[in-house]
């Protein structure tokens, strides 16, 4: 049984589990689809807002020079650089196709003029020592009440017609958390630059001006940009790279496998009477935004996932271990219910037995004329025998009435008279020791049937009938008796059916102690077993009616 009932909790928790693990895996799929259409709506919000604020830009954008050549971007590059984060690739053209500015591994500076700063300009003109002294400086935790920190300042560059910023000269500052202006902060090391600024010019790349820091601003650098994670450029020119390979270019919603999808659109700003130089206008002046945005719906719902996980393996593991708890419990009392139907039938068939053998033989004898003489005998024998059976049989009836929910015809009655009344059918009577006027309320026909059983079961089973003592207090009514061969490991079987220490039983059918205890819980009264040497005492204990 017991290997049963560990197979029973591991078939159930596995079963719960999976039944959990199908509905994460339900609830898994629900959330990253949700979180994929929040991604694209949100893709297609910002590059609304995105095309919204270009065309706001460029309006101030005045051209002098024929074909565009001379026109400044530095606020669309800023602008470009600043809408962007690390899985979006962001790029304008002209209308022949030429890229104006393009979001990059850059930091979007505003230092009173708007550009961008590209780590790969910065880093090339540092050194490897400059680069690593500069990281530590900015990696010291602030000290003292004041949070006095190192920072990194861009005191001077050069602006380009792009939209470049190029750092000619560094500066740690000291700093405090309160500090606003330049002027304010300590000059820890200053680091001079490449100052030859023709080769980060091209054809249409030009300086426009040499600006040294303002006492008003510190031109902060922050540490993400100097070690050069202000961007996942790498990544997105991967996803560029897998949309150009479709077909239809009016898509902008991709799918890359189950997790993977990206959002890809590009739209056209058109502008009419663009001053083209010597008071010339052109009718169009037209910039091509092309917005990239990649997105991993199994990232961006891991934490969630991770925590809708445990909390299913807990809830469903806990839920498995009750369910097989309660199961367990289930089985046990199928198991008990098995056994003692096997022990009803066992005690059934012994009980009817005997008399079937003895009426048989006798009825044998009658049919072959043995001693005829003894005819009379014979018959007397079997009458006898049958009241026997018909007497078990209505002990055996009356005692499943007893377990089926029976109505109490309950009233007040004086128990002390009708023990006394009971008693005065026994002989040898038995010693008693009976307290006068203990009334209870209770079914007094039901209370006849179990004081008679309780007293019954001291004459079958008792050594010594003049052993048998009956006490009556005003709480509790017992029986006790000499026996033999008596263990306190049976008290507690005694009470159930078919059950003796007797194992020859001798004609008694063992549901006497059983009709008690079936009796007393329907009057709710408890039973009472003790073993004292070898007295054995049976009885329940009762309220009396004040």
């Amino acid at each position: 049984m017991k290997i049963q009932i560990i197979m029973l909790y591991i078939r159930t928790i596995c079963l719960v589990l999976v039944l959990g693990l199908i509905i994460f895996i339900i609830y898994g799929f629900i959330t990253c689809n949700q979180a994929k259409d929040t991604f694209f709506m949100n893709a297609e919000i910002n590059k609304e807002q995105l095309v919204k604020d270009i065309k706001s830009t460029t309006e101030n954008i005045i051209v002098t020079v024929d074909d565009y050549k001379d026109i400044s971007f530095g606020e669309l590059a800023y602008l470009i650089q600043s809408s962007s984060n690390k899985d979006t690739y962001i790029e304008a053209t002209d209308s022949k196709g030429r890229t104006i500015c393009t979001n990059n591994n850059c930091y979007p500076a505003d230092f009173n003029q708007k550009g961008v700063i590209s780590f790969e300009d910065f880093r090339s003109q540092l050194s490897d020592r400059d680069y690593n002294e500069i990281i530590s400086y900015l990696e010291k935790e602030p000290v003292g009440k004041d949070k006095t920190r190192y920072i990194l300042s861009c005191s001077r560059y050069n602006i380009l017609s792009s939209g470049r910023i190029i750092p000619t000269e560094l500066q740690i500052l000291l700093t405090e958390k309160d500090n606003v202006w330049y002027i304010q902060n300590d000059i820890i090391k200053t680091y001079k630059l490449n100052k030859d600024i023709k080769k980060y010019t091209a054809e249409n790349d030009f300086s426009l001006m040499d600006i040294t820091v303002g006492a008003e601003n510190s031109n902060e650098l922050p540490l993400e940009f100097v070690k050069g994670n202000y961007s996942n450029f790498d990544n997105i020119k991967s996803v560029k790279n897998r949309i150009s390979k479709k077909v239809d270019k009016e898509i902008s919603k991709y799918s890359f496998g189950y997790f993977d999808y990206a959002y890809n659109k590009a739209d056209t700003i058109s502008f009419s009477s663009i001053e083209t130089g010597n008071n010339n206008f052109k009718d169009y002046y037209i910039i091509c935004v092309t917005y990239t945005e990649s997105f991993n719906a199994l990232e961006y719902a891991f934490d969630d996932l991770v925590k809708a996980f445990w909390f299913i393996i807990i809830l469903f593991t806990v839920t498995g271990i009750l369910i097989s708890f309660i199961s367990a419990r289930t089985l046990k009392n199928q198991y008990a219910l098995e056994e003692k139907r096997r022990q009803l039938t066992r005690g059934l068939a012994h009980d009817l037995k005997t008399p079937l053998f003895i009426i048989r033989g006798y009825a044998e004898n009658l049919k072959n004329n043995i001693h005829t003489e003894k005819r009379e005998h014979y018959a007397e024998k079997i009458i006898k025998q049958t009241e026997e059976m018909d007497i078990q049989i209505k002990t055996m009836l009356r005692f499943d009435k007893l377990q089926s929910s029976v109505r109490l015809n309950k009233t007040d009655f004086d128990l002390s008279q009708v023990l006394t009344e009971i008693i005065s059918a026994y002989h040898p009577a038995p010693y008693t020791e009976i307290e006068d006027n203990i009334t209870i309320n209770a079914d007094k026909e039901m209370m006849h049937h179990l004081i008679t059983n309780l007293i019954d079961n001291a004459y079958q089973h008792t050594t010594d009938e003049k052993s048998i003592i009956i006490k009556l207090t005003a709480n509790s009514l017992t029986v006790s008796n000499k026996a033999e061969n008596i263990k306190k490991a049976y008290l507690k079987n005694l009470w159930e059916p078919y059950c003796t220490m007797d194992a020859t039983r001798k004609n008694r059918n063992g549901l006497g102690l059983s009709i008690v205890k079936n009796i007393a819980e329907q009057h709710k009264f408890t039973c009472i077993s003790e073993i004292k040497g070898d007295t054995i005492t049976f009885g329940f204990s009762f309220t009396v009616v004040v």
